[in-house]
């Protein structure tokens, strides 16, 4: 298994983004947007934006099971989102330690940590949305086809399984990830996923 990793730029997240992760709902006051936007110039200076990902084939030795790599899973779920597909990439991204220092730093302010958090939540899925994108442009290429990315802890694939993430791209020698607890990733601001490749496009 061949392991890739990048560093970027921290991208601009997307601001409804920040404002949902805030807990807004329909338009944001002018208060609440300055506080966002101050959050996000300082998340996006202190952030250390690097992933990880790696090119997998699946293996089917019955129809309730799926074996990726060292994962070995009956997620039904999971099993949906893949179906039709041969190999997926796994990934796991990661903003870096200093965004949970800024966090607790401005416990204080519960405004403004709440902001950070936001900020950083939003920008983590910018992230991977960027990664995603790259990878979407390889298989293109390829005359393949991507799945919506999946991620460990949502529905049936539980977050048992974000070991197998930490253990298969060795992130705390590659990226600086691992895991606390046994299933929650620290850095915090850190997402392991998943994401099929299919010779066919997903009809909707």
């Amino acid at each position: 298994m061949i392991i890739a990793k990048k560093s970027y730029p921290s991208p601009e997240p997307n601001m409804n983004e920040v404002y949902r992760y805030m807990g807004v709902h329909g338009e944001a006051d002018d208060t609440t947007k300055a506080l966002a936007y101050e959050a996000v110039e300082k998340v996006k200076q202190a952030a250390v934006c690097r992933v990880c990902f790696a090119r997998l084939p699946i293996v089917r030795p019955d129809d309730e099971t799926l074996v990726i790599g060292t994962i070995t899973t009956k997620s039904v779920y999971l099993a949906k989102n893949l179906a039709g597909c041969g190999e997926v990439y796994i990934f796991l991204a990661t903003l870096g330690s200093a965004i949970d220092r800024m966090i607790a730093s401005a416990k204080h302010t519960p405004s403004k940590a709440l902001a950070i958090d936001a900020s950083a939540s939003a920008l983590t899925e910018a992230l991977c949305n960027k990664l995603n994108a790259e990878l979407k442009e390889r298989t293109a290429a390829e005359g393949k086809f991507l799945r919506p990315r999946y991620s460990a802890g949502f529905a049936d694939f539980t977050l048992e399984y974000q070991k197998h993430f930490v253990e298969m791209l060795n992130t705390p020698k590659n990226i600086g990830v691992a895991l606390r607890n046994g299933t929650m990733l620290f850095p915090t601001k850190s997402v392991s996923a998943l994401i099929g490749i299919s010779d066919e496009e997903r009809k909707l």
